[in-house]
């Protein structure tokens, strides 16, 4: 898996526009398929019952135009999936980081070091995508094939450490 992240990353390295476009085509079409599933659910519902779920109505309608306007104007697209990026980045890196201790156990002092230096890093890449959007608009594509290589190497570095070989420790439980 690590090398097919390897392999991912290079080909967003070289093409890096197509990551942001085709995000963002992708949940444009999305949205729009969804808002039409809720809007058909509140027609059929209504038309054999008498009445609707109005929420179904209005959600498929916001759904809709959300798409269309994601799939209209890309850049508003990338510019919102850039801020969700930034999140997503962050969220995970402080979830890896809250984990070293059982990292060290199960892969060693090593991986353990390895890991505390991405994860922090990608804290701090995730505050600066998230103070700067247009500029992680713009960079994303290169900042997604490095985020692929790493989680790549990450993951090859992983499958060749002491990962697996060790039991659990018995947590007490209080």
């Amino acid at each position: 898996m690590g090398l097919l992240f390897i392999l991912l990353g290079i080909i967003t390295l070289i093409n890096p526009g197509i990551a942001l476009s085709g995000v963002v085509v992708i949940y444009s079409l999305t949205a729009i398929i969804t808002g039409i599933t809720d809007i058909v659910f509140y027609v059929k519902l209504h038309s054999a019952t008498g009445f609707g779920p109005g929420v179904s109505l209005a959600s498929g309608i916001i759904s809709v135009l959300a798409g269309l306007l994601l799939l209209l104007n890309p850049a508003f697209g990338g510019w919102i999936f850039s801020i969700v990026f930034a999140v997503w980045f962050i969220s995970h890196s402080i979830s890896r980081l809250a984990n070293q201790r059982y990292i060290r156990y199960v892969a060693g002092r090593g991986m353990s070091v390895v890991s505390t230096v991405l994860n922090a890093l990608g804290v701090l890449l995730g505050v600066v995508m998230l103070v700067r959007p247009r500029v992680t608009a713009l960079s994303l594509g290169f900042l997604v094939a490095v985020g692929l290589m790493v989680h790549g190497a990450s993951s090859i570095i992983e499958a060749f450490s002491r990962l697996g070989e060790q039991q659990p420790p018995e947590w007490e439980v209080r």
